[in-house]
């Protein structure tokens, strides 16, 4: 649960970093600031750190400016004192460089969000020092190829958040593009059919097994083979609704699939098995929290989804989860759209 805090926080794209390194992603991770739940648990990580690490750190310190904040609610949580550099001295009143109380000989701990090439950290330490402070450092997300260095703590790798399910389905569509083939035909030579022909188009092949009159094992081998030289994954729309040890079965007889379909009423406890047994097969689920028919709405879940650290759902239909990517109905297969990438977060059926 705690690695997901940060999951929610990457963003893709085209990026510079401080450091002036090129890449496709980055970690936002100053939004923290503004959900102060998933905050306190990254301090209390940091607090344990501290236990061990930082035992005799009698001040906490951010550098600026990404772990001014991080300092600033540790401090007052864990009650450790805080003390504030500036990136320059003032050119008035006192023209000091750190601002707070505190004496030559005092350890400090040196807080920041995101390490990449460390020169923002390294900076911050020597500057402290230079006033005969003594530095231990702790940082968020290692960004960096090389091993930590032995006075760093770091609480995360970036390799760590990467690889979470949610990211990777993110970086799927980010790569490939946002539509999904919904292929509901009654028989198999059709949904290959449609498949071979949008397979440079889709992200994702949404299928309905159980309504197909010529499945077999070689369709299965058939779909497979597509998707993993087209980059689609296949999404078989069970629906799953039922006690768990059935469910669980039946996501057994689609252990090929890449993505499997769970109705949100078997609740969190339930969807949290089902993600146990997803990750021994290495299965993304999608979450349904609303249904519709003839182009209305029958069925809503409205419980509050938004806040469950999910570890295997990657995206829901029904109305927007946050932190899970948003599946809704789009375009005709034979709609000019479908020639479009499909802006915003939505991956469009």
């Amino acid at each position: 649960m705690k690695m997901e805090i940060l999951t929610d926080t990457i963003k893709l794209g085209d990026f510079t970093l401080s450091s002036g390194i090129k890449s496709d992603h980055y970690f936002d991770l100053r939004e923290l600031i503004s959900k102060p739940e998933s905050l306190c648990v990254i301090l209390e990580l940091i607090a344990e750190k501290e236990e061990t690490s930082f035992a005799d750190c009698n001040l906490v310190c951010g550098v600026p400016i990404g772990g001014i904040p991080l300092a600033s609610a540790y401090s007052i949580i864990y009650n450790i004192p805080q003390i504030i550099l500036r990136k320059e001295a003032k050119k008035h009143g006192t023209a000091k460089d750190i601002e707070g109380i505190w004496k030559k000989g005092d350890k400090v701990l040196l807080l920041d969000d995101v390490w990449t090439t460390g020169a923002s950290m390294n900076n911050a330490k020597q500057k402290l020092e230079s006033y005969g402070l003594d530095v231990e450092m702790a940082v968020i997300l290692w960004r960096s190829r090389y091993v930590p260095p032995k006075n760093v703590q770091c609480l995360f790798h970036e390799d760590e958040i990467l690889d979470a399910p949610i990211v990777k389905f993110k970086r799927h569509l980010s790569d490939k593009g946002k539509l999904c083939f919904a292929a509901d035909c009654s028989f198999f030579i059709n949904i290959f059919a449609h498949a071979d022909r949008l397979r440079d188009k889709i992200s994702v092949l949404k299928l309905h097994p159980d309504i197909v009159a010529d499945w077999s094992k070689t369709a299965v081998a058939k779909l497979i083979n597509l998707g993993e030289k087209y980059n689609v994954k296949l999404w078989v729309d069970l629906k799953l609704c039922d006690i768990s040890h059935v469910m669980i079965e039946q996501m057994r007889q689609y252990k090929w699939a890449d993505l499997i379909s769970v109705m949100s009423i078997v609740g969190e406890d339930t969807i949290g098995r089902l993600e146990e047994e997803a990750n021994e097969h290495d299965i993304d689920l999608i979450l349904v929290n609303s249904l519709s028919s003839n182009g209305g709405r029958i069925w809503t879940d409205d419980r509050d989804f938004s806040e469950i650290k999910w570890t295997r759902v990657v995206g829901n239909v029904g109305d927007p989860i946050q932190g899970l990517v948003h599946i809704a109905a789009g375009v005709g297969d034979e709609d000019p759209e479908c020639d479009l990438i499909v802006r915003g977060r939505s991956l469009m059926i």
